[in-house]
């Protein structure tokens, strides 16, 4: 019987804090087990497709295929579950799922591989005709801010500084990416630029040995962003970023 497998993975969505209570091990197990179902049905040769399964933020799709890939999850079969395999347990296998003549040709073009970080489309198809992948324009005919890109990140907290980088993609209003510096390396999450150029992210930081979730909200201008960075159990602080002028 064919599968339909949930791309919405379960995680932790609060910081582990020293004073909370363990997670209970079943939770645990089913964090892990989620991300190794894909492999097991791939190795028992059942045949599935991915669904976005009410995902939050589109921009986690594809990292939560690279964790599935890392649990043992081929490219290749990876790649099926987007294409092939819906379309032939959907019945429409006659029309796509594949590069085949007389089929209808929705394609994309990447610039490295599609479930590698940092990989960009370059083109795209929609039944056989060429998309505009230019940044949306906004009603005033300029074009749609954009965080992609490598940041510098300096944030102030008063007697102490710090700075990071910044490594972010953009795809529609959804932001995904990575900070690294002295707070660890994490993903972020839940990042959003809007069209008037607000900016909002989260991301577990360490702090004087603790993990805690940091949101950062502010707006951008350019090639530069400000606001505001609230750590929990700690007073407020500020930041700001800088890009490389392209």
């Amino acid at each position: 019987m064919p599968v339909l497998l949930s791309l919405n993975l379960p995680r932790r969505t609060t910081a582990a804090l020293p004073e909370a209570d363990p997670e209970p091990l079943r939770v645990l197990r089913e964090r892990v087990d989620a991300q190794q179902t894909a492999a097991k049905l791939a190795r028992a040769r059942v045949k599935f497709a991915f669904q976005s399964g009410s995902i939050s933020n589109m921009s986690d799709l594809l990292p939560n295929v690279g964790k599935l890939i890392a649990n043992g999850l081929s490219a290749d079969d990876a790649l099926r579950a987007f294409t092939i395999w819906p379309a032939e347990i959907l019945g429409a296998a006659n029309q796509l799922g594949s590069i085949e003549t007389g089929k209808i040709a929705n394609l994309i073009v990447t610039r490295g591989n599609l479930f590698d970080r940092g990989t960009r489309v370059t083109q795209m198809f929609i039944d056989g005709r060429p998309a505009d992948l230019r940044p949306p324009t906004a009603p005033g005919g300029e074009a749609r801010p954009s965080l992609t890109g490598s940041w510098t990140l300096t944030v102030d907290f008063g007697q102490e500084e710090a700075t990071a980088t910044l490594n972010l993609q953009q795809e529609g209003e959804s932001v995904r990416g990575t900070l690294q510096g002295p707070f660890g390396s994490r993903d972020i999450a839940n990042g959003s630029l809007s069209a008037s150029g607000e900016v909002k992210f989260t991301v577990p930081v360490d702090v004087g040995g603790q993990t805690r979730e940091a949101t950062f909200t502010g707006t951008l201008s350019g090639n530069e962003m400000h606001g505001a960075v609230n750590i929990e159990g700690r007073a407020p602080g500020t930041f700001t970023a800088t890009r490389p002028t392209p």
